[in-house]
């Protein structure tokens, strides 16, 4: 047995509070199919009767390409518009490389753009890219013993697919993946350089900051953990969104005033617990200089909290 066919009996076992879970099915009608020359198929289909939702998922184990299987679904989104209700989500394991994750994940901002709903997010974070490839090759009954936790899988799943808050035409949804919250970090640090911008924030006191290893850059955590969505037209390739899935500053102070759960704890205990970011205190934490630095340069927009500061990195393997 492979994780993927273990993963899909447990997601058909753990479904519940009226979801429906069906392994391996089929994307495109058998005309399309006919007419296209192939059928790909998805590795669980959830289903919910009552909210009109399907949530098409695909398990990226191990994957060469694992933006394929967004291209397949995008293809049958081209060929046949699928229902606004209808959600695309791959679910990327620690055994797939930093840069094709993130490949993956900005295919899922081009599917947006064209109409699609479309997310990506962590498959069993809790494991290195060396467990995966153990788990693998393990037997169903092996598996079993691996403390593997399908209740927080599927909570993971149906929570990135759902919105978190609602801002004017957007949806506010939780980031999916590492590459959103860095694009948000990057993000906040270009949008603050502009003096309107800055007014806006204002001055803001902060404890839990993301540290993007990439551009070597910070911002507040809870700027970083959301993602505003407009599907203009999204289920019509004729009209396209015209938002790229990224916080913005006006966006971020417009929903913090609206938004009564929108806070710093629920956007760590994210980072932390759904996306296996990992929390570093100051003292140890190996780019000490880097972030001195940045606050220093950032005084007029954050003051770090009384209990310190808290810097969020990624764990993904490279």
């Amino acid at each position: 047995m492979s994780l993927t066919t273990f993963l899909q009996e447990s997601f058909a076992a753990e479904a519940h509070d009226g979801w429906q879970c069906t392994p391996e099915r089929k994307l495109f009608t058998p005309q399309i199919a006919k007419e296209l020359g192939f059928s790909p198929r998805v590795d669980v289909l959830l289903e919910h009767e009552n909210l009109g939702k399907r949530i098409w998922i695909e398990f990226e184990v191990s994957r060469a390409d694992p933006a394929a299987n967004h291209i397949k679904y995008a293809v049958g989104h081209f060929f046949a518009a699928t229902s606004c209700e209808d959600i695309f989500l791959s679910m990327v394991s620690n055994h797939i490389t930093s840069g094709r994750a993130n490949l993956g994940a900005s295919t899922v901002m081009l599917m947006r753009h064209l109409g699609v709903s479309a997310f990506q997010t962590p498959l069993l974070p809790a494991f290195g890219a060396v467990q995966i490839k153990e788990l693998n090759h393990l037997t169903s009954s092996e598996l079993q013993t691996r403390s593997i936790d399908i209740a927080g899988e599927m909570r993971r799943a149906l929570t990135i697919t759902t919105p978190a808050f609602q801002l004017k035409s957007d949806e506010v949804y939780y980031a999916g993946n590492e590459f959103e919250v860095c694009l948000n970090a990057r993000q906040w640090n270009a949008d603050i350089s502009r003096p309107a911008n800055a007014a806006r924030w204002g001055k803001r006191t902060c404890r839990y900051f993301v540290y993007d290893g990439q551009s070597k850059i910070f911002a507040p955590c809870k700027f970083c953990a959301f993602i505003p969505i407009a599907y203009w037209g999204r289920a019509s390739l004729s009209k396209p969104s015209a938002r790229s899935s990224v916080m913005t500053v006006p966006d971020y102070c417009a929903l913090d005033q609206s938004a009564l759960k929108f806070d710093g704890g629920n956007a760590q205990t994210h980072l932390r617990n759904r996306l296996g970011f990992d929390a570093n205190d100051l003292q140890r934490f190996p780019a000490k200089t880097e972030f001195l630095e940045w606050l220093s340069n950032h005084s007029a927009q954050v003051r770090v909290h009384r209990d310190g500061p808290v810097i969020l990195t990624a764990t993904r393997s490279a």
